[in-house]
C-alpha cells in the first residue's frame, strides 16, 4: 500500500500531463495556432466591443451598463484596472441588473442598482450612453426595453448592442443543440468551452438578434443605426482542432461569398437617439414621463441600490436633477 500509493499518484500525474498537452495543442487551446494559420484577420469581438464603446466614452457622459452583472467588459478583453479607468473617465457610470449576487461582485462600478430593464428607475434623459453586452439575446420583451432605453437616453445620445447574431449558422446549432441535448450534457459542454457555470447560462430567446429585427424594434422608438457590423468568433467547436479548422475555412469562405448574416455570428450596433423620438405605448402615442420608484408592482419593477453607502445613488427625478445640476 505505502509503494503502490506514490506509483499510482505518479500515474495520475503522468495522465492529467498527457490530458493537459493534448487539450493545449489539439483542445480549447488549438484555436490560437488554428486562427493563426487559417484566418489571421478574425479577433475576439469583445475586443472590438471595447473599442467601439471607447470611442463614445468621453467627460461629460453619463453612461448606463444594462445588464451589468458583474463587469461591464470580458475579462479576456480588458483588465480590471483598465475598466475603473473607464468609469473614472465619464461623469456619471451606472449599472443594472437584476442578479444581486453579481452586483455585490462587481469589479468596478460603485452606483449599482438592481431592477429589471423594462421598467428603469431613471428620469427622462437621463443618460447620454447605454451599454448592452451580451445581454440583448435573453431580452424577453425587447421592445418594451428598447422603449425604455429611448426614455432614459438624452436626444443624440448612443446605444451600443453587442450580441449573438440569431440569423447565423453558429447560433442555429446553438439552439438545436440546446433541444436535441441533456440539459445536463449541455451545461457541461458550456463548462468546457467557455468556462461557465450552470448559474452563469441564462434563458435565451434571440427576439432582437438579427440585423432585421434589431432595426425594425430600434426604429419603432426613435433610434437610428448609426453603424452596424456582423463580426466571425471564435468556433462553436474550437475545442476540437480538426472540427475547429474546419468551421473557420468555412465560415470565412460564407463571409468571401457575402453570406454574412449567416457566416458571422455576433452583432455589434451602434444606434443613436433621435431628436424628441415619439415612444409607441399601445394605441396611444406619448412621452414618458418621470417614473418614481414604487409606483408600478411586480418583480420586475423592484429597486434597489448596491454598492459603497456613499455612492448615494439617486433614482427618477432624483438623479435627473443631480446630473444636470452638475
Amino acid at each position: 500500500m505505502i509503494r503502490g500509493g506514490p506509483t499510482r499518484d505518479a500515474t495520475e500525474d503522468r495522465r492529467r500531463a498527457v490530458w493537459c498537452w493534448l487539450d493545449r495543442h489539439l483542445g480549447r487551446g488549438s484555436y490560437s495556432w488554428l486562427r493563426g494559420w487559417l484566418d489571421p484577420q478574425r479577433e475576439y469581438t469583445q475586443r472590438i466591443y471595447v473599442r467601439a464603446v471607447d470611442r463614445l466614452l468621453k467627460p461629460e457622459v453619463r453612461w448606463l451598463d444594462a445588464g451589468c452583472g458583474h463587469r461591464i467588459f470580458c475579462k479576456y478583453a480588458l483588465s480590471s484596472e483598465e475598466e475603473q479607468k473607464r468609469v473614472r473617465a465619464v461623469r456619471l457610470a451606472v449599472g443594472c441588473d437584476l442578479d444581486a449576487v453579481a452586483l455585490r461582485e462587481h469589479r468596478s462600478l460603485h452606483n449599482r442598482l438592481e431592477c429589471g430593464l423594462s421598467a428603469l428607475p431613471f428620469a427622462d434623459e437621463s443618460f447620454d450612453l447605454i451599454t448592452l453586452n451580451m445581454v440583448a439575446e435573453h431580452l424577453d420583451e425587447p421592445d418594451v426595453v428598447f422603449g425604455e432605453f429611448a426614455r432614459v437616453l438624452s436626444p443624440g445620445g448612443s446605444l451600443v448592442i453587442h450580441t449573438p447574431n440569431a440569423a447565423s449558422y453558429f447560433v442555429r446549432l446553438v439552439r438545436l443543440g440546446r433541444k436535441l441535448l441533456p440539459k445536463s450534457l449541455a451545461f457541461r459542454l458550456i463548462k468546457y468551452r467557455e468556462g461557465r457555470d450552470p448559474e452563469d447560462v441564462f434563458p435565451a430567446f434571440y427576439r432582437a438578434n438579427t440585423r432585421r429585427d434589431l432595426s425594425r424594434l430600434l426604429t419603432a422608438v426613435g433610434f437610428s443605426g448609426a453603424h452596424v457590423s456582423l463580426l466571425a468568433e471564435q468556433p462553436l467547436f474550437s475545442f476540437l482542432a480538426p472540427l475547429s479548422a474546419v468551421e473557420l475555412l468555412l465560415s470565412r469562405l460564407l463571409l468571401l461569398l457575402g453570406w454574412r448574416d449567416f457566416g458571422a455570428c455576433v452583432i455589434l450596433g451602434v444606434y443613436q437617439r433621435l431628436p424628441r423620438a415619439v415612444i409607441s405605448t399601445g394605441t396611444q402615442e406619448t412621452i414618458r414621463g418621470v417614473r418614481e420608484p414604487g409606483t408600478e408592482s411586480g418583480s420586475d419593477r423592484s429597486v434597489r441600490t448596491t454598492g459603497p453607502a456613499r455612492a448615494g445613488l439617486p433614482l427618477a427625478r432624483e438623479m435627473s436633477e443631480s446630473v444636470k445640476s452638475e
